[in-house]
């Protein structure tokens, strides 16, 4: 995996390196890091929390506490993989990013900007973001905007048959898309900005979207970016999304996957739009965050029982032919389209949407 890709990735590992003493990141941007000399070891898993563990046997015998940054993370390990509860601590976002409560949401008869910012991936089902806004515009004559701020990859889609391709093709398939759109004012694109850069480039009347069904969706610095600026923010009910404080979450059954057709994509935007046009006017009335919006977390970790010690990583053991069945698919795309990986998925996807997720005792 290229490092240079991802400047969000080295953000948060930096945040994260200054609230431990003491830790160990692990994700393949930072394939050279090694673990700290100490016996008693912070494991923060970042992005592939799921395939990490495949490397536990030959972590250096210490004792670890595991940090995942969402509680749909920490859900899979425990109820996809088989770790206990105690085992599994959960970073509280707004530790690394506080953020006030949000502006209102324009209304809808304003000229408002939806922006979306990160990687422009396939993966993170930007090509519906750009069809929900044109519907907008056509259907429902919003002065609705769109601006990207981001680079374009060509990754694979994770969780679907769909393999790699090079950035400036999936650059090229994308801007034709979006030519066959209807739009009353085109979409604005800028590219190579800066981990910060970009937060200068907001208009006014600033909406953050993000429709992301991404497997590895466990933080979204963009967004905690976002809400530092105080703009409220349009999500998928996906992963880290529901760790958000006052974001407006869009129903999961209205939601094409990233490798659905151009038919299905269609239909699922008018779908989303529709449901935007409907609920907008009470999202907007909304005024007291403080006491009207959901608030999933206290604003602080949840911080697991246990270590894993060295006597404990021999009882993993039983573990292993899972873990390592999962972790050491690294063509992902291939794994999905076997019977094994669609039950995995399918047992993944659930966990991550939030299906029947207990949250711990505060």
């Amino acid at each position: 995996m290229r490092t240079g890709d991802f400047p969000s990735a080295h953000l948060l590992a930096r945040l994260i390196r200054a609230r431990f003493k003491s830790c160990w990141v692990l994700d393949p941007v930072f394939e050279k890091c090694v673990p700290p000399a100490t016996d008693n070891v912070d494991v923060i898993l970042m992005g592939n929390f799921s395939h990490e563990l495949l490397h536990l046997d030959f972590w250096p015998r210490k004792n670890y506490r595991i940090w995942v940054l969402c509680e749909a993370a920490r859900q899979v390990l425990i109820r996809t993989l088989g770790l206990k509860p105690e085992w599994v601590s959960v970073l509280c976002r707004y530790e690394l990013f506080p953020a006030p409560p949000p502006h209102a949401l324009p209304t809808a008869s304003e000229d408002l900007t939806f922006i979306y910012s990160g990687r422009i991936s396939r993966a993170k089902n930007v090509l519906l973001v750009a069809e929900v806004v044109s519907q907008l515009q056509a259907s429902y004559a919003w002065p609705a905007r769109l601006k990207m701020l981001g680079d374009f990859d060509g990754y694979a889609i994770e969780d679907a048959a769909v393999p790699e391709i090079s950035s400036r093709e999936y650059r090229t398939t994308f801007k034709q898309a979006l030519k066959k759109l209807p739009w009353n004012e085109k979409p604005e694109i800028q590219e190579g900005l800066g981990s910060h850069q970009w937060l200068r480039h907001l208009p006014d009347r600033s909406v953050g979207i993000s429709l992301s069904l991404h497997m590895k969706e466990d933080f979204g610095v963009s967004l905690a970016q976002l809400q530092q600026k105080c703009i409220p923010l349009i999500v998928s009910h996906w992963g880290a999304n529901l760790d958000l404080n006052f974001a407006n979450h869009i129903p999961l059954d209205l939601i094409a996957h990233p490798a659905a057709s151009s038919k299905e994509r269609r239909q699922s935007a008018k779908q989303i739009s529709a449901f935007l046009h409907q609920n907008w006017k009470r999202w907007h009335e909304v005024i007291d965050y403080r006491t009207t919006a959901r608030k999933p977390w206290s604003g602080r970790d949840y911080i697991a029982r246990d270590v894993i010690s060295a006597r404990m990583q021999q009882k993993l053991m039983p573990l292993y032919p899972k873990i390592l069945e999962v972790g050491a698919q690294n063509e992902w795309h291939r794994y999905c389209a076997t019977k094994k990986g669609r039950a995995f998925l399918a047992s993944y996807r659930a966990v991550f949407a939030g299906a029947g997720k207990t949250r711990p005792a505060r």
